[in-house]
């Protein structure tokens, strides 16, 4: 019984510490322009010159274009409990290589990562169902992208214009895969012949 109450105690310390560091980072954050309202991170600073951010912890959705056209910007990270990255929120980044999805995330609005033409890798999270209208059109550095087991929708235009794309794994989860979802990329009529019963 000892045992389990200096658990405890020690486990409520460490949560603790955790939320007065993500508390922390969001008042640093704030102080250098980075517009932060309770859980949701509305617009990043673009005048700044970091190359690399990390979202701060305890933040559940990145805004409505809230780093679009971000040019310094190469490397995102967000942390575990982010929920919803909302309509063009990384639209025209275009020196943004790479950004970690969380598997939190459940939300991936219209356009998100549209024109984010040097992105080379992206992973889809296992919590969403549907991948929204151009998502991630004109990513012209994606090569492959691999569509985890749970998506049943892949957008109208959601991969359009990935000039590059030459390589889509489809589960079985998926049931409909909208016009012009693949619209300009290689891989286009090969996933027609392969899956004709899903485009609609």
């Amino acid at each position: 019984m000892k045992f389990e109450k200096m658990w405890c105690l020690a486990l409520a310390g460490m949560l603790a510490v955790g939320i007065v560091a993500g508390c922390s980072k969001i008042a640093a954050d704030q102080k250098r322009g980075i517009r932060i309202n309770k859980r949701t991170l509305y617009l990043y600073n673009r005048a700044l010159p970091d190359t690399e951010y990390t979202v701060p912890g305890g933040i559940t959705t990145i805004g409505y274009t809230a780093f679009s056209g971000c040019q310094n910007l190469t490397s995102v990270k967000l942390p575990n409990g982010v929920t919803t990255i909302g309509a063009w929120a990384f639209a025209n980044c275009s020196n943004l290589t790479s950004i970690t999805i969380p598997d939190s995330v459940t939300t991936i609005d219209i356009y998100a990562f549209a024109e984010c033409k040097n992105l080379t890798s992206v992973k889809i999270t296992k919590g969403l169902t549907t991948i929204a209208g151009g998502a991630f059109a004109n990513c012209q550095s994606l090569t492959h992208v691999t569509i985890p087991n749970g998506v049943t929708t892949i957008g109208w235009e959601a991969f359009a214009g990935c000039s590059n794309l030459t390589s889509v794994t489809i589960p079985p989860s998926v049931t409909n895969i909208r016009n012009r979802a693949f619209a300009g990329c290689p891989c286009e009529a090969q996933l027609k012949r392969d899956y004709p019963h899903l485009f609609k």
